[in-house]
């Protein structure tokens, strides 16, 4: 199997926000993104909708394509993830990409409401680090290396744009932390809330950084 590893384009926003919807979720039943988007639970067509029109916003976010590298496989886009600087992670990036495709202040002070419990758990975004998530792979082809291809394009980047630390958050017994142990991502912070566990079904969060030089 030969894997194409390129950088992400309008036209793959589709494929990605499904994996974006995959990454948000990790091992447990409920996703992230089921908390930012209202609705029924699940990869739906009408949340995976306005996850896509994130990504290809005139705001650049972090849901921003731009921020997206992608494995082809077969000329399929199978596994994703995306790096971006803290600046590009600001709230104010978010709240702007929210309001361009077309959400008003109060849908948006709604969405703050139901991701609290996320937030309050969740490792803040390191201001000297190199960001990295929404790292997930299709259910068909996880198994290949693919994510590992991925996040050693990514420690290049974050390298040749001049930091020496990457961060990423996981949830608390997700089978991944294996392959980032691997990588050489070391847990920096473990944070747990009941609400966080009464939603998502693992008692937390583990902040973890890369180190290179």
């Amino acid at each position: 199997m030969d894997a194409l590893i390129r950088p992400a384009g309008k036209k793959d926003a589709p494929r990605i926000a499904y994996i974006m919807y995959l990454a948000g979720r990790g091992h447990v039943e409920r996703s992230v993104y089921d908390l930012l988007i209202p609705g029924a639970f699940g990869p739906t067509p009408e949340r995976l909708a306005v996850v896509e029109r994130l990504l290809t916003t005139g705001v650049v976010s972090m849901y921003h394509h731009t921020h997206f590298t992608v494995a082809e496989v077969d000329g399929e886009v199978a596994s994703a993830l995306s790096c971006f600087p803290y600046e590009e992670g600001r709230v104010r990036h978010i709240r702007a990409a929210f309001k361009e495709i077309g959400w008003s202040d109060a849908d948006i002070l709604a969405m703050v409401d139901r991701i609290r419990p996320f937030m309050e758990v969740e490792p803040k975004y390191p201001r000297d680090h190199w960001i990295l998530e929404n790292a997930a792979t299709y259910e068909g082809y996880r198994g290949r290396g693919l994510m590992r291809m991925l996040f050693e394009d990514a420690i290049e980047k974050g390298r040749a744009r001049g930091y020496t630390t990457m961060h990423l958050s996981c949830f608390i017994g997700n089978p991944a932390r294996s392959l980032y142990g691997r990588l050489g991502f070391r847990v920096t912070k473990t944070s747990t809330g009941e609400k966080f566990e009464k939603i998502f079904g693992c008692p937390g969060m583990h902040e973890m950084t890369l180190e290179f030089l």
